[in-house]
């Protein structure tokens, strides 16, 4: 059984899944690595006791736990567009997932943002999109958000026309 699985329609196809940049995973590894030298340095400076180890050990395994739970958690929060809607998944732990979507039609504006030399050095920002009816759904720290923004704009567009040819037929 997968930890998610996505539903598509007949016609539907994934266009692109919009993920974190890997940047943000860095202060996860930062902190990670941090306690870890802390443990290091509780057993190499403190005098020899039969505690010291499983101390350390259990310490360890407990950061190293943290670690991979941080990561599953990041690697699963992302934003899914199809040739039909979008899907906003925000995983905030393993058992607690926000899934918002919207239909490509629905979209009244997308917009981007980069905040800092930070986000433009490596190329991230965040993306909105706004929905008919007053919600959003937001990506956030994405690689490249002027080219999805484009992208998503053109599938906007692109849905606006076939709309408008369907409303002369019939």
């Amino acid at each position: 059984m997968a930890l998610f699985s996505l539903q598509l329609g007949e016609d539907e196809k994934v266009l692109t899944i919009i993920r974190k940049h890997w940047v943000t995973f860095l202060s996860v590894l930062l902190r990670f690595f941090i306690i870890l030298a802390v443990l290091v340095s509780f057993y190499c400076f403190f005098p020899d006791n039969s505690w010291k180890l499983i101390v350390v050990f259990v310490l360890g395994g407990l950061d190293l736990g943290f670690l991979l739970y941080k990561l599953i958690v990041w690697h699963l929060g992302n934003v899914v567009v199809t040739n039909q809607r979008i899907i906003d998944i925000n995983q905030q732990s393993l058992n607690k997932r926000v899934i918002v979507e919207t239909l490509i039609g629905d979209i009244t504006e997308v917009l981007f943002f980069k905040e800092g030399i930070f986000q433009k050095l490596f190329r991230m920002g965040t993306l909105v999109i706004e929905i008919k009816g007053g919600g959003k759904i937001i990506g956030f720290c994405a690689k490249d958000p002027k080219r999805l923004a484009g992208e998503i704009n053109k599938l906007k567009y692109r849905d606006e026309q076939s709309g408008s040819k369907l409303e002369k037929i019939s």
